[in-house]
């Protein structure tokens, strides 16, 4: 709500006072029109410091990476200082901005609380970095066009500033949503072929409406292997009304009980057995699986902030597993 309304503000206030989207606009010293909402934009930057404590508190450590721990710090000292020296003009933006994008940003959260899939959130990542180059491109816009009107010095700190941001947004978004998984695997002869396994997870998943997520591993060996996990309600190991709704015989009710019945392997057998009769290589076939007793999460590091899959941590997480299926 209060992300809305200082978005909502800060346009009527440039509307209502003639401010342009076009950059150098009139900056007033004496009776700042975005002054009052500027300061409760900065205080609102001292809440946003509970995300951290609530990382910390939780055990959260995954999830406390330097790009969230950078981000939150580097802008209430840069909104600190905007609120001393560029309090008014052209400041209006960044607010509107980044008051629109905080909305979307806890909307997400409050829809993830409830599912686990979330289709959009990847263009939620796309939509921030599209909020920097829009920020960037009016401080260009103030630095080349000889406006004179806002702080010089402060737009060039700010134009730097934004671009370490759109680097490591960047970089975030690279290795959550479109770094390709490859899997070393050795075929009959003993050569190293590199097999892409986001393919094979797709078809095993459709192959089998129950599963949540498939990691396939195998990295040096001899052949592929699968870590699945079942479909639960948001935040629990129960199993879903999809999973539960699967043809299984079981009576299984939680992911930690269906990881142990013989129904709940045949049914994964199955699954895999069919994907593995389309394929010609024997390097791209599931060979072995487990099915995980727990849900996967961000805070379980099986998940980035992403919610894509942390491959490295799930191979950290189950390795006595992992190694239990090449004995």
């Amino acid at each position: 709500m209060l992300c809305s309304y200082m978005c909502i503000e800060a346009g009527l206030q440039a509307y209502q006072n003639g401010y342009s989207i076009v950059p150098c606009n009139p900056f007033d010293t004496k009776n700042p029109p975005i002054g009052q909402v500027l300061y409760i934009f900065y205080l609102s930057k001292i809440l946003d410091f509970l995300d951290t404590v609530f990382i910390i508190l939780g055990k959260k450590w995954q999830q406390l990476s330097f790009l969230h721990v950078y981000h939150h710090t580097s802008i209430f000292l840069f909104y600190w200082l905007n609120l001393h020296v560029g309090f008014d003009g052209d400041i209006y933006l960044t607010i509107l901005l980044n008051g629109f994008i905080h909305t979307v940003m806890y909307t997400y959260y409050f829809v993830s609380m409830h599912t686990q899939n979330v289709w959009w959130k990847e263009f939620l990542t796309l939509s921030q970095m599209v909020q920097f180059v829009a920020m960037n491109a009016q401080a260009l816009w103030l630095l080349y066009s000889g406006c004179t009107s806002f702080p010089h010095n402060l737009v060039v700190g700010y134009l730097y500033y934004i671009l370490s941001m759109l680097a490591l947004f960047g970089m975030f978004y690279i290795k959550s949503y479109k770094r390709t998984a490859l899997v070393a695997v050795k075929d009959a002869s003993g050569k190293v072929e590199k097999v892409r396994v986001e393919k094979i997870e797709k078809e095993l998943k459709a192959a089998m409406p129950a599963l949540e997520h498939v990691v396939c591993v195998g990295e040096g060996q001899s052949s592929l292997s699968a870590i699945l996990s079942l479909k639960t309600k948001p935040n629990s190991n129960e199993l879903s009304a999809v999973a539960l709704e699967a043809d299984v015989a079981s009576s299984a009710t939680t992911t930690n009980e269906a990881c142990t019945q013989a129904a709940w392997k045949q049914y994964c057998q199955a699954g895999i057995n069919k994907v593995n009769s389309v394929r010609s290589k024997d390097v791209g076939k599931v060979k072995s699986f487990f099915i995980a007793g727990q849900s996967f999460s961000s805070a379980g590091g099986e998940l980035t902030t992403g919610g894509k899959l942390d491959r490295k941590g799930i191979s950290t997480k189950y390795a006595s597993e992992i190694a239990a299926l090449y004995k």
